[in-house]
């Protein structure tokens, strides 16, 4: 909170715009987005509306970014002004792709408003000549569309916020990346120098995540690249080491992604999709994905689909396993629920314990948008993208159903390790523990659940007032069915309309051992699982035997079989 003594004008766009669930401030105390609100409203006066804006996207809603201008500028001021050095020495490709990236979600945000407005208006403006006379007079619109001015302003700091910690970090933990993943050839780079080495940015990679985070891609002059996850990544870490142990005992090996944790986020080795030479390769590839498989399977992964899986050669890795541990929710009366889903046939009978649950082998689905969809690693083909999950040769993708016997094969050796290895694997010093101090994403749905969610919220009528638009993100989200089709205890979905009132993707966690979910800001949610993940986990390896083995094969060859 900052202390700001407001005029009457604005104070009325607070009152309008406050949710049901936020705390009554007091007198002249704000929330952070009014500070960014009144400096926005100060350049609208500083600033002239012009056409030639380097924002510009070039489609018939151009003068949306020229509206929301002043936005980006206070932006910029704020970042320079915490990282002058840095942000100014950035290349000019990437200081815009950044302020690009704010521009286009600003833009989501306001063009519907917009258009309402427009077509509303009676005084015979076209577009740009409309946008124009808000420009002069933005309060007059910000009083009518109260909580428009407030998402946009929010959105504006916390790309500042993420912007900075961005940058921060780069300074910060810059020398590391030459002793996990490439070579710097730089000793003792000054912040300049590793501002020059920058060349490149790839924003927006992932789902926004607690205040607009996602993944970027940062690119440096030697060729090399890191991937920044505004994360932790102690699963890949700990996920890394089980693959080490396996190595030892098998003779094709395992490859993984080097990482560098940082508790509250992390750095990945960059790694990209590469053909294979040959058939052989090809071979050993869906080998090692039914060696993987297993392994997943026993730490009870999931989300392994398409996108999170890069075939490099003949290895392929996981970018991302923050879905382990997977627990099973409970409902009111402590009784074990299996997710309901219109996906499940009769060949997927105990879909939700099985192998197939880790999405990485071919499942049929039905999307939110009603459309019926394959996103496995191993099943999905795409017609119109490059398929970076699949191994190529001479150009040409080959048909895993070809491949049953080595990914049998290669599922059977790290199912019979694991098995072999039950004591030790579990012993208090063994390699189940070392996941415990990691934290793992559980949805309470789908992300294309809310991201439907986010879009049916950002209407004009929703904008006017804190009450239309919570009412607006509640009625949206009684039409999305929980995974689990069960009644989400009210401290739960509290929070979840924290999340969906910045239009946010909720992104709840749980650590392995644990039966209570964790809120973005690490609150205690109530406890809904009867087992914890590692709890479960342990029981599944203690569980492991020929029928067990014969059943998760039989599912393996029935999903890519058809």
């Amino acid at each position: 909170m900052k202390k700001i003594k407001l005029r009457k004008k604005y104070i009325d766009i607070i009152n309008s715009s406050k949710f049901y669930f936020e705390e009554v401030t007091e007198k002249n105390n704000c929330p952070r987005w009014v500070a960014i609100f009144l400096s926005v409203i100060d350049q609208y006066k500083r600033i002239s509306f012009a056409s030639d804006n380097k924002y510009v996207i070039n489609d018939e809603s151009d003068s949306f970014i020229i509206f929301i201008t002043p936005f980006i500028k206070v932006a910029c001021l704020e970042v320079t002004s915490k990282h002058s050095m840095f942000y100014k020495s950035l290349n000019e490709q990437c200081q815009l792709k950044l302020e690009i990236q704010l521009a286009k979600k600003l833009k989501r945000i306001c063009s519907s408003t917009l258009t309402t407005s427009f077509e509303k208006n009676d005084m015979g403006y076209d577009l740009g000549a409309y946008i124009n006379a808000l420009y002069k007079k933005p309060l007059v619109f910000f009083k009518e569309y109260s909580v428009l001015a407030k998402l946009l302003s929010m959105h504006t700091d916390y790309w500042i916020q993420s912007t900075s910690k961005l940058i921060k970090r780069l300074q910060s933990d810059f020398d590391e990346f030459d002793t996990r993943f490439f070579n710097i050839y730089c000793d003792n780079p000054s912040d300049e120098e590793i501002v020059k080495m920058i060349v490149g940015l790839q924003l927006d990679l992932s789902d926004p995540h607690e205040k607009g985070q996602s993944v970027t891609i940062v690119e440096f002059n030697n060729g090399e690249k890191v991937v920044y996850k505004p994360k932790s990544v102690m699963a890949e870490q700990s996920f890394g080491r089980f693959v080490e142990w396996l190595n030892g005992c098998t003779e094709l090996q395992l490859e993984y992604l080097p990482v560098i944790d940082k508790g509250s986020y992390g750095w990945v080795k960059y790694i990209e999709h590469k053909s294979c030479e040959n058939n052989e390769e090809i071979s050993r590839f869906y080998s090692r994905i039914g060696m993987s498989s297993a392994l997943l399977y026993v730490l009870r992964g999931m989300d392994y689909h398409n996108e999170n899986l890069i075939a490099h050669g003949e290895y392929p890795f996981f970018i991302d396993h923050e879905m382990l541990f997977y627990p099973i929710y409970v409902d009111a009366e402590n009784k074990e629920l299996i997710a309901k889903s219109e996906s499940k046939t009769d060949v997927q009978s105990g879909y939700y314990e099985s192998i197939l649950n880790t999405r990485l082998y071919p499942i049929v689905e039905k999307r939110v948008n009603g459309t019926i969809s394959d996103v496995s690693a191993v099943g999905h083909c795409s017609s119109d993208k490059i398929n970076t999950h699949l191994p190529v040769n001479d150009c040409a993708i080959h048909d895993p159903g070809k491949y049953v016997s080595n990914i049998i094969d290669g599922f059977k050796t790290v199912y019979e390790i694991i098995r072999d290895n039950k004591d030790d694997l579990l012993s208090e010093s063994g390699l189940i523990s070392y996941f415990s101090q990691s934290s793992y994403r559980y949805n309470i749905r789908s992300t294309s659940s809310y991201l439907s969610i986010n879009n049916l919220s950002i209407y004009s009528d929703a904008f006017k007032s804190g009450d239309n638009f919570c009412n607006r993100i509640h009625a949206a989200r009684s039409k999305m069915q929980a995974i689990f089709s069960r009644v989400i205890p009210p401290d739960i979905m509290l929070e979840e309309m924290k999340i969906l009132s910045r239009l946010d993707v909720p992104r709840f966690t749980i650590y392995s051992q644990d039966r209570h979910l964790l809120s973005p800001d690490h609150k205690c949610l109530t406890e809904i699982f009867k087992y914890s993940g590692v709890e479960l986990v342990e029981q599944r390896i203690m569980d492991m035997s020929d029928a067990d083995l014969y059943n998760q094969i039989k599912y393996i060859e029935d999903s890519i079989n058809g």
